[in-house]
């Protein structure tokens, strides 16, 4: 995703994406009433969004409710650095990921995964991603309960 270059959201943009982060499939005329602008404007506002990238449109499915009952936070260590971005490409290639970011510290990568269950998220750490070139440590946080589960809130802005 990487930082955004030359993006702007006015007050608008953001009262739009207020409405699209309770249901994202809120009719664009309810928008526009809600707003006090039209329903063209809306769909403009909206499919900028969707154009530069700022706004995605996805369906979130339950994991629980499709058999995926293993969730972890893998930390991933890469030497030398050079190998990082090689170690990146393969990881992003993995269905399981669902977050990649490369972070400071102690480790170079950070996923997220959701697995079918414990013999799953160990054959993905132990098979796949300590046969990547360059891993040299990982470090396996299993998430036991999950409170919630979501974007931050557009409310942080304001």
């Amino acid at each position: 995703m990487g930082t955004p270059k030359n993006i702007v959201l006015d007050e608008l943009d953001l009262r739009i994406l207020s409405h699209l982060e309770s249901n994202g499939r809120k009719p664009y005329t309810e928008i526009a009433r809600a707003t006090g602008v039209s329903v063209g404007t809306v769909h403009n506002r909206v499919s900028r969004m969707v154009a530069n990238k700022t706004l995605t449109f996805i369906g979130r499915i339950n994991p629980f409710h499709v058999g995926l009952h293993a969730f972890a936070l893998i930390f991933i260590a890469v030497k030398p650095p050079q190998l990082l971005d090689d170690a990146v490409e393969i990881i992003l290639h993995y269905p399981e990921v669902s977050f990649l970011g490369i972070v400071a510290g102690e480790f170079d990568i950070h996923i997220d995964v959701m697995c079918r269950d414990n013999d799953h998220l160990f054959e993905l750490v132990h098979d796949r991603i300590h046969t990547i070139p360059g891993v040299v440590d990982t470090k396996t946080i299993q998430v036991l309960n999950i409170h919630q589960w979501t974007q931050p809130s557009l409310q942080l802005l304001k």
